[in-house]
């Protein structure tokens, strides 16, 4: 793979001002270093997917019902 195709992206978690992400920071506890990248990449492909409904062009807007109701399903089992 060329270097030039890879994309890098950052994500800044607050867990003291935001409950999903404590909820992500406890996930990625459990996972080893050097397999959560892959672990995240997982878990944004079965949420993407399973929504088919949603655009892949058009961007998302945000606190939508549909998209907390996704967030919460992904992060159910996650309670600190």
């Amino acid at each position: 793979m060329k270097k030039e195709n890879i994309r890098i992206v950052r994500l800044r978690l607050n867990p003291e001002r935001n409950i999903w992400d404590k909820q992500i920071l406890g996930w990625l506890a459990t996972i080893p270093l050097g397999y959560r990248a892959k672990a995240m990449k997982e878990a944004l492909i079965k949420v993407i997917t399973k929504d088919q409904t949603l655009s892949r062009t058009a961007p998302l807007k945000q606190d939508t019902p549909e998209l907390n109701l996704q967030l919460d399903t992904l992060f159910k089992d996650m309670e600190p």
